[in-house]
């Protein structure tokens, strides 16, 4: 399988997740309830969001909503066209497609997961997104090492 059909697979896997996901916390988790885990370490707790991260621009819902197609569309298409960090970016295009699907059906993301002290209550696509981040990050700094190396021969 060509670079880009793996690419479209893990932004499928990662929406996939997401949906699946967010239907069975809205279903399995009452607002506001607390399901703790591995001594309190991981918790569930069903939140609405509006916002961005924290509730930023919560305010602003359709601003967030535009936003996140923008992102959507950049990521998708530099995930398509790179090799360099390329799987990377489709992870954080398929966390940001995933919450667009949501926004655009319930105008708001449905969050669970909360890790304390961390300071938000995320979902799978959140989680994808930040892995994608630092992938990308370690793909860029590795290529930047090994570019920065001397041939062999010279």
């Amino acid at each position: 399988m060509k670079g880009w059909g793996i690419k479209t697979l893990i932004i499928a896997a990662v929406v996939a997740s997401d949906q699946l996901s967010s239907a069975w916390a809205r279903a399995a988790l009452a607002h506001g309830h607390t399901r703790s885990f591995i001594g309190g370490a991981v918790q569930l707790r069903l939140l609405f969001n509006r916002g961005a991260m924290l509730g930023l621009g919560s305010e602003h819902a359709a601003w967030v909503l535009a936003a996140g197609i923008v992102g959507t569309v950049v990521l998708g298409f530099f995930s398509l066209r790179r090799r360099q960090g390329g799987m990377a970016l489709a992870l954080m295009t398929g966390g940001a497609l995933a919450n667009v699907i949501t926004r655009l059906r319930f105008h708001r993301v449905i969050d669970f997961i909360y890790i304390p002290p961390y300071p938000a209550i995320f979902n799978l696509a959140d989680i994808a997104l930040r892995i994608g981040v630092l992938w990308f990050i370690v793909a860029l700094l590795v290529h930047d090492r090994s570019a920065a190396r001397p041939k062999a021969g010279y």
